[in-house]
């Protein structure tokens, strides 16, 4: 699998994706719908878990770190609300 990890900006794309034979180009696909797999449903899970205070459409606006960020903030208060029936956060 390895090597497209190290894949220069799109403005290579074409270039890179001309140099392929049709079996590299098929695995470049494939890790490409993967990770637009895994961008959507960390979309979804961020606008679920905000309970609307995230709209969908704003969503995609954001960048990845800024949605690592906001999932950390996320998982911090399911560790500080476990156990507590109330659901609100704790300190």
């Amino acid at each position: 699998m390895g090597g497209f990890s190290q894949l220069r900006p799109c403005e290579f794309f074409r270039q890179t994706l001309m140099t392929l034979d049709a079996d590299r180009i098929n695995e470049m696909i494939s890790i490409m719908d993967r990770n637009r797999r895994v961008i959507n449903e960390d979309i979804a899970t961020l606008v679920y878990y905000m309970n609307g205070g995230l709209d969908y459409n704003d969503a995609w606006l954001l960048t990845t770190d800024q949605r690592k960020q906001m999932s950390k903030i996320i998982e911090k208060h399911f560790e500080a609300t476990s156990g507590n029936k109330s659901g609100k956060l704790i300190g």
